[in-house]
């Protein structure tokens, strides 16, 4: 019970730190003017250093290649799409899945050949349930 206990709050930790990530991202993407990048956005974002981008095509992703960051999101991709992104990326960077991951598509997902899911429905949609920690 309490292995558990510990687990969701590990997950929670980690979920918050990738949320931090995307959002860092998509706030500098938005003051660069999102896509396709001039010569002068993509040295904002070298300068930046960022350690994720999150992208939802793959016209995105050619725009991004090249740039120094550690993770690729990819964000609610058809399996196609992520093998194409995948072969593009030739294992550059770290690659992640998120977006319509379910536990019913995670295996479909998984054979991409990408690097990490995240399913939402983990943390967005568990149940919960009362107890304590007090013993009596």
């Amino acid at each position: 019970m309490i292995s558990a206990l510990i687990g969701s709050v590990i997950m929670s930790a980690v979920t918050i730190a990738m949320l931090l990530a995307v959002d860092v991202t998509d706030k500098a993407l938005l003051r660069v003017g999102k896509y396709p990048l001039t010569s002068k956005e993509r040295q904002i974002l070298i300068d930046a250093g960022f350690n994720a981008i999150e992208i939802e095509n793959i016209n995105q992703l050619k725009q991004v290649m090249g740039l120094k960051f550690k993770r690729i999101l990819f964000d609610n991709m058809k399996t196609s799409q992520i093998k194409k992104c995948l072969k593009i990326c030739k294992n550059r960077y770290q690659t992640e899945y998120s977006g319509n991951a379910s536990l019913k598509n995670i295996k479909q997902i998984s054979k991409t050949g990408i690097n990490r899911i995240s399913v939402g429905t983990i943390t967005h949609s568990a149940k919960s349930f009362d107890t304590t920690l007090l013993f009596r």
